[in-house]
């Protein structure tokens, strides 16, 4: 993942509005995308908009929002889905301090769907950035209407759905590769296996500015099944769409990790940073020792390796030493549970 310092601004009590015990509250940042705050930051303000949000919590929140301290210079606002309207939007831009120079707005749904937009304001120019995403059957029909520069397409919600529809679903994505602002990372999950070459050669033709690419296990499949063939037609279009992009930081899952992928991967000077990510049912770090060991003993360019072991790994001294024989930049990180 693109990697930035963290900067922690001062951060006052957020306004929670909206919400019942019904509804939990939601993380205050994002899982998908790491958003950085500027250093220019000093005074964080949270507002959360649940999903009972109505006429009256729309004139408590700019009563509120009129009671500020003065120095509230960057603002986050995460609203449920159900409560977010272009006129809500419109009001938080109108009610917001003026002395704001950082907006974060999330539109959150019970769907993991995630849409993000952020105003920066620096030297008195505004830029925006935008963030999508969405489960792959739930996809909206033309996602470049949203205007993402970073998009995460995760496994579906339904699989049935999904299966049943999986050439509307599957147009649609890849259709929606040719347009739209250029894309800086994307998140394509493997269920989409048999579109993925047309996939990759959109984004070659028309995102040349793609920096992050992650490839995430599917649930419409298990990867250990999938025929060699398919298997190796896999692993040909990655490496060709990686020989033909400006790709610096990947994250693929571990079954695709092989000496064939180690050698190809090792040839790419844009490439900076692996992650590899666990699946369920492989140990990663005794998998990616064996790999290791008939692997390439140094890699060329990539300046980091992590991997994120599965809770059952049992990381010995032995095995870490040897990934790090291997990989001197190997970080491991342990998940509590899958």
């Amino acid at each position: 993942m693109l990697q930035a310092t963290p900067f922690f601004p001062e951060t006052i009590l957020p306004i929670i509005i909206g919400w019942t015990e019904a509804s939990p509250l939601p993380p205050l940042a994002s899982k998908n995308f790491q958003t950085h705050l500027p250093e220019s930051c000093h005074v964080l303000l949270r507002i959360l908009v649940g999903p009972c949000m109505d006429k009256a919590g729309d004139a408590a929140l700019a009563l509120q929002l009129g009671r500020l301290v003065p120095d509230v210079d960057c603002v986050s606002i995460t609203c449920h889905a159900s409560s977010f309207t272009p006129a809500r939007k419109e009001q938080f831009e109108r009610i917001l301090p003026l002395t704001v120079k950082f907006r974060e707005i999330r539109v959150i749904d019970e769907h993991d769907g995630e849409y993000i937009v952020i105003k920066e304001v620096l030297g008195g120019f505004a830029s925006e950035s935008y963030y999508l995403t969405s489960p792959a059957d739930l996809l909206p029909s033309t996602i470049t209407a949203f205007g993402e520069q970073n998009l995460r397409v995760l496994p579906p919600c339904s699989a049935q759905n999904f299966l049943d529809n999986y050439e509307i679903i599957s147009s649609q994505f890849v259709g929606g590769l040719k347009g739209g602002n250029q894309i800086q990372r994307i998140g394509i999950t493997l269920d989409f296996l048999p579109s993925i070459a047309i996939a990759f050669q959109n984004l070659s033709q028309h995102h040349p500015n793609l920096l992050e690419l992650e490839l995430i296990e599917p649930t419409t499949f298990g990867l250990e099944s999938i025929t060699s063939a398919a298997a190796m037609k896999l692993k040909s279009a990655l490496i060709n769409f990686l020989s033909n992009s400006n790709i610096a930081y990947l994250t693929i899952p571990l079954p695709l990790i092989t000496p064939t992928i180690f050698r190809s991967l090792n040839q790419l000077p844009d490439l900076r940073s692996l992650t590899i990510s666990p699946v369920k049912g492989f140990c990663s770090v005794p998998y990616l020792c064996d790999i290791a060991r008939r692997s390439v003993r140094d890699f060329n360019y990539i300046e980091l390796v992590d991997v994120v072991a599965n809770a059952e790994d049992e990381i010995t001294q032995e095995s870490f030493a040897l990934l790090q024989t291997t990989f001197p930049t190997t970080i491991v990180y342990q998940s509590i549970s899958r």
